[in-house]
């Protein structure tokens, strides 16, 4: 039991017949009715904990086990999401003893790292996150893609037609990721997001090289008045990225503009010409 302001919480993982209060008390909190079920169902009912008031949940949080690549070795981490507290219990400090008892959950489990993105700073720096990056959404015109970085010797070839492309899509981000520090090694969850997101169906594809990966694309479905999203991208060689800048600017006819999200010194910057991005 943890004390807060003259009233005891109990902290622990969500039992079965929790897990209606739990999703709507989190789904009201966040503002994501539509989308809390999925989330539910994607963290696993093992992975939410819960704090409880007088027997009731009043606040929950979801635990995502993955890692992170330092030094081309992956280290245990979790990421935090669903955070939420009911209305009638907050400004009490439920959130911060939930989020310190589950970090020393964590701790005891042997998992050094923690990563969420906040939406409020505060509490998260009371129980010991600070800023560690930046993800950074890209807007640019297609006419920007230069034709002279524009590179279509490499193949195109959709997921669904490439055997083992899911694999080959995961290996490819992997060998990727372990080449910068903090970069997730993605969980289930993660992949999930990737390749079957939240009502939406991406179209994927694979650049090849003589069979071999050396990147891939997922384009998230856009109305035909807004930019064409890019759901996850990856590019292991110079010529895979070109292939990409190809396939983007192939798509001028049904779209002025296209989007992404990417660190501050986002590579395939380099690549395009000018300074249009915004």
């Amino acid at each position: 039991m943890v004390a807060i302001q003259g009233s005891a919480l109990d902290i622990g993982p969500m039992q079965g017949e929790e897990a209606a209060a739990t999703r709507a008390l989190v789904g009201q909190a966040l503002r994501m009715t539509d989308y809390i079920d999925h989330l539910m169902e994607q963290v696993g009912p093992a992975n939410w904990r819960v704090a409880r008031q007088g027997g009731r949940p009043v606040a929950g949080l979801g635990m995502i086990h993955g890692g992170q690549w330092f030094g081309g070795a992956s280290v245990p981490s979790a990421q935090i999401t669903g955070v939420g507290v009911a209305p009638e219990a907050r400004g009490a400090g439920v959130s911060f003893a939930l989020l310190r008892a589950t970090l020393e959950e964590l701790q005891g489990a042997g998992i050094p790292l923690s990563v969420l993105y906040p939406s409020t700073l505060p509490v998260y720096r009371k129980v010991g996150y600070e800023r560690a990056g930046a993800r950074i959404t890209y807007e640019l015109p297609v006419h920007a893609i230069d034709a002279r970085v524009q590179d279509r010797s490499l193949a195109v070839v959709p997921l669904g037609v490439a055997p083992g492309g899911e694999e080959m899509v995961r290996r490819a981000y992997t060998i990727a990721a372990r080449r910068a520090s903090g970069n997730l090694d993605r969980a289930p969850f993660n992949w999930n997001r990737v390749f079957t997101p939240f009502k939406r169906e991406p179209q994927m594809y694979l650049v090849t090289r003589g069979g071999e990966v050396e990147g891939y694309i997922a384009l998230a479905p856009s109305e035909r008045d807004g930019p064409l999203r890019i759901l996850d991208v990856c590019a292991l060689t110079g010529e895979a990225a070109a292939r990409i800048l190809a396939l983007l600017a192939d798509h001028r006819s049904m779209f002025g503009d296209f989007a992404w999200s990417g660190g501050p010194v986002d590579p395939f910057l380099f690549l395009l010409s000018g300074h249009e991005a915004k």
